[in-house]
């Protein structure tokens, strides 16, 4: 394991980024990645019908918009909060893809919550925010231009098949100030 700052560290595992790409591809074909910037790979069964978006967005809230503007929202807590240990299962479609591969080697050392495929797009970032649990990190397409920020300290993640433990029960963000489309496999820990 590499420390890279107090908050993040690259692990020892890596994985085939062509193969991360493949799936990736895969996965953009099978699901709607426009509908939420993400798209699960994980699922509740019984508790959400669109399996896809299941995993996605805040556990917690919703964020509707105000007056119909989407450009003002507000939190609204939902009426089902669920949790990590909601969502156990591998969509059926993710079994024939690599991203099972990486599931089931991350499995044996982590306890994984959701699973999910997350998009940033060109010219945008993520609210100022903290997170139940610690994250993994696989960035399967990046640029130049895209940082997590953590506290006081800025990271760029490789996408090279590195896998990036990333503290984000901090205060945090991320930007893309590239021009192209960021991609990140994202993996939520279980206490």
């Amino acid at each position: 394991m590499q420390y890279l700052g107090i908050n993040v560290q690259r692990l020892d595992v890596r994985f085939d980024i062509d193969k991360l790409k493949e799936a990736l591809d895969f996965i953009l074909t099978q699901a709607d990645i426009d509908r939420m910037d993400q798209i699960g790979l994980t699922h509740a069964a019984g508790l959400y019908k669109d399996k896809w978006h299941q995993s996605c967005g805040s556990l917690i809230y919703d964020y509707r918009p105000v007056n119909g503007d989407p450009n003002n929202r507000t939190k609204v807590k939902k009426s089902y909060v669920a949790t990590e240990n909601d969502f156990p299962e591998i969509i059926e479609e993710i079994k024939s893809t690599y991203f099972y591969n990486v599931y089931n080697t991350l499995s044996t050392e982590f306890k994984i919550g959701r699973m999910r495929i997350m998009r940033m797009k060109p010219w945008t970032c993520l609210t100022w925010h903290h997170d139940s649990s610690k994250r993994l990190h696989i960035p399967i397409i990046s640029n130049p231009g895209n940082r997590l920020v953590i506290t006081d300290t800025c990271y760029q993640l490789i996408a090279d098949g590195s896998v990036y433990l990333v503290d984000t029960t901090q205060d945090h963000s991320a930007f893309n100030g590239g021009l192209e489309d960021r991609y990140n496999l994202l993996i939520t820990l279980r206490e």
